[in-house]
């Protein structure tokens, strides 16, 4: 059996950005609707943070353009009432569930 989880686009509204410093750990929450760019450099273009808070270590440029490309198209669908079905691609038998993040 394969899982579905249905659910409005809004309910995805936050991003989790872990740093990949292993010494480091900190994890920055993204509010997706913000424009907000970051305090620590507001001659920045883009809202998501081109370095990690705490350790200042340099987030993957890729995956930062790729999460503002996201943030974009985000902010432009979440304004429709779109609803949007994830298909896992693992099989699940009927008694086990994926557990949701806290």
């Amino acid at each position: 059996m394969r899982e579905q989880f249905i659910f409005s686009l809004q309910e995805l509204r936050y991003l989790r950005l872990a740093c990949k410093n292993p010494k480091c750990g900190t994890v920055v929450v993204l509010d997706l609707m913000s424009k907000v760019k970051p305090m620590s450099d507001p001659e920045r273009k883009t809202a998501t943070p081109d370095r990690c808070p705490s350790c200042e270590s340099l987030f993957d440029s890729v995956e930062t353009s790729s999460i503002e490309a996201f943030r974009r198209a985000y902010q432009d669908l979440s304004t429709r009432d779109i609803k949007i079905t994830f298909q896992s691609t693992l099989d699940r038998s009927p008694d086990k569930t994926l557990n949701a993040l806290p």
